[in-house]
């Protein structure tokens, strides 16, 4: 009995409690498992009443609908379902069309609850109209878990709804295809037994509303083609019913004096070439809008303008062999700035390099180095942060007009003729010399410019100094070459003229002397002629070499009429340089010899003949002042009388000739040496 005892019975009393405790947990989980579930809520379309559809156990007797205003809010019983073959209740106390209603049910299984269902509640729609081509929608959250996605749904009057997209949100925009059209909507949430059904919700839409600003992208000259090339940046995609864009060329006050210049058809068509008319001259602002299908038109806006670069024509210092390449000031992009600009330039068709880089602020850009003769092609890149965006303007060019300087200048000769100084000198002929200054010096020391004179395009260059004192001493020359930025080349070699000198050797002969032809590296030799009265006798006298004495004796008696002047000249004859192929003759300057003083008086002439027809003294080296010339006659009478040496007696007295016969003349003078003579003597008219 021990066995039995007291633990023992408190033993089978707690089981007995366990047992009882586990009888109910199995009871109430099957109670629980008899749960109604509230599968939709659909909302009818002509009235706003609401479908319930739930389900439950199969041993279920009734089920109990609850409605309230909030999901969260106080449920009040509407309806007790006992026939439980179709298992909806439609609520037609309401209008879920105007208000959101929330619904739970309970299953009753052998009169007792098995406990709420799920909460749901009615999808309310609304639609909005923005009136720019789109249909916004939003609803209620109907509490559906898990989620499932909304269904879209679509219809026109007289017609069906139809399935037009989905989504997880609790909003949708439809975009209107339609200018203007009556649409209804409807949101659908499908479950495996059935559908929830928002309220249809729509009205009249369509799209009146403007596009909104095309923002621009660019606007360059292509450098190869010269052509304008603009883009604009796709529009967002409520504007994909844009038809066209319009291009607009602006006016300085924000205006377009003109219709577009161009049509672009299609959304996603963003750019346009344009021809080169002025954009090469000026800068050109242009603005771009667009038109939708339904005719609705988008404005500009000056904040969205989009300017090419004008770069100006490039100026080009030949003196300094600098060229300034400046251009307008550039236009920033839309939401990006330009953070810099650089200069390109090409050499004879070759590739363009960067040749310079400036700030956005700055304007132009000097450029140095450019060889005559080569093309030098320009254009400027403005260039945003990152290169993202970069523009560029029309190509300018130069042609380099670098000065070129003689490579040598040889002054060949400085020869006397007709009683100048003539230079000849000759640079290369590539040379291009506008200007040449020459200078003289009478002691080979200091020099002094005494002109300047234009030069031309031939090889060989000709001045005349007509100032020179040549025929008092020897005069040196040098010439100096200026290109037309006034730079001084390299001056030439020296020259120094000749200075002959003639005087009386003795009676019959003179002695001629003269001074070198300097500076000259291959002289030849020196030629001496005779001059008789203004004739230069067409032979040398003598051929002096430069090894002789630069001096000669010439016998003139024989050649020279007693009345008639004798007078010299000397003329070097050589080559400035040895590889010259033609040799240069230097004149020197004219000296007449001085002869002793001489009159001779004829014994008779015939103022009628053919030969002499004047009577006067043949002299040398006498003076004018002082003189006086007579004839008489057979009477004492003075028939003539003459004070000029030049001045003869025709033979006429008182205009009519005098008889033959003998007469008688009286001369007055005096010598060079200032000596007075007087003769007198009888001749004879025939």
């Amino acid at each position: 009995m021990a066995i039995f005892g007291y633990p023992f019975i408190k033993m089978i009393a707690v089981m007995r409690k366990s047992l009882i405790l586990f009888f109910l947990l199995i009871i109430s989980q099957q109670l629980w498992s008899q749960q109604a579930i509230l599968e939709c809520l659909a909302v009818r379309e002509i009235d706003g009443a609401v479908k319930v559809s739930y389900s439950g156990p199969n041993n279920a007797t009734a089920y109990k609908i609850y409605r309230a205003a909030q999901i969260n809010g106080n449920y009040t019983l509407i309806h007790t379902a006992t026939n439980i073959t179709f298992l909806f209740y439609t609520d037609t106390e309401i209008n879920a069309a105007a208000q959101s209603y929330a619904y739970y049910v309970e299953a009753i299984v052998n009169g007792q609850s098995t406990g709420t269902s799920n909460k749901l509640r009615t999808m309310l729609l609304t639609t909005n109209n923005p009136e720019n081509g789109l249909a916004e929608l939003n609803w209620t959250d109907p509490g559906i878990t898990p989620t499932e996605a909304y269904a879209i749904w679509r219809k026109a009057p007289d017609n069906n709804f139809i399935h037009i997209a989905n989504t997880s949100n609790l909003e949708y925009t439809d975009t209107i295809e339609i200018c203007d059209t009556i649409y209804y909507y409807q949101i659908r949430v499908e479950t495996p037994d059935c559908i929830s059904i928002s309220n249809p919700r729509g009205g009249d839409f369509g799209d009146h509303t403007q596009p909104e600003i095309i923002i621009p992208e660019n606007a360059s000259i292509d450098i190869e083609t010269g052509e304008i090339v603009l883009s604009w940046m796709l529009p967002s995609a409520i504007n994909e019913d844009i038809e066209q864009y319009f291009i607009w060329i602006m006016n300085e006050d924000g205006g377009s004096d003109q219709p577009p210049i161009a049509v672009v058809d299609g959304y996603e068509n963003l750019s346009l070439t344009l021809p080169n008319g002025q954009g090469c001259d000026t800068s050109l602002t242009y603005s771009i809008t667009a038109i939708d299908s339904c005719g609705n038109a988008g404005v500009w806006n000056e904040a969205y303008f989009i300017r090419t670069i004008n770069m100006h024509n490039p100026e080009y210092n030949i003196c300094d062999d600098k060229c300034t390449i400046s251009w307008d000031s550039i236009y920033p992009w839309f939401n990006n700035e330009v953070s810099g600009i650089r200069i390109y330039m090409s050499e004879n068709e070759e590739a363009f390099e960067i040749v310079g880089e400036v700030s956005s602020s700055e304007q132009k850009a000097d450029i140095y180095g450019f060889e005559r003769g080569r093309k030098y092609k320009f254009y400027i890149e403005s260039y945003s942060e990152d290169n993202e965006r970069s523009s560029t303007s029309c190509i300018k060019y130069i042609v380099g007009k670098k000065p070129i300087n003689t490579s040598f200048t040889l002054l060949r000769s400085a020869s006397v003729l007709n009683g100048k100084v003539q230079l000849r000198w000759q640079v290369d002929t590539n040379a291009i010399v506008p200007e040449y200054s020459i200078s003289r010096s009478s002691d080979g020391i200091n020099y002094n410019i005494i002109d300047t004179i234009l030069g031309n395009h031939y090889s060989i260059q000709t001045y005349f100094d007509r100032e020179s004192e040549y025929y008092k001493e020897p005069q040196y020359y040098t010439v100096s070459p200026f290109d037309s930025c006034y730079n001084a080349g390299e001056p030439s070699n020296f020259a120094r003229t000749i200075h002959a000198s003639v005087e009386s050797y003795e009676d019959g002969k003179a002695l001629i002397k003269w001074t070198a032809y300097e500076y000259m590296e291959a002289l030849s030799h020196y030629n001496i002629y005779r001059i008789i009265d203004s004739l230069v006798y067409p032979f040398p006298v003598a051929e002096i070499f430069p090894t002789e004495d630069l001096s000669i004796i010439d016998d003139y008696g024989g050649f020279v009429p007693l009345s008639s002047r004798v007078g010299y000249l000397v003329e070097a004859i050589g080559k400035v340089i040895d590889t010259l192929p033609t040799y240069d003759s230097i004149r020197s300057n004219i000296n007449f010899l001085t002869k002793a003083s001489n009159l001779f008086i004829p014994n008779g002439f015939n103022p009628r003949g053919d030969i002499t027809k004047e009577f006067k003294p043949i002299y040398t080296g006498i003076r004018t002042r002082n003189y006086n010339f007579k004839i008489l006659n057979q009477w004492g009478q003075i028939i003539f009388e003459s004070h000029q040496p030049i001045l003869g007696w025709n033979g006429k007295y008182e205009g009519e000739y005098v008889m033959s016969g003998a007469y008688v003349y009286v001369i007055e003078y005096e010598t060079i040496y200032d000596k007075k003579l007087r003769k007198s003597g009888m001749f004879y008219v025939m």
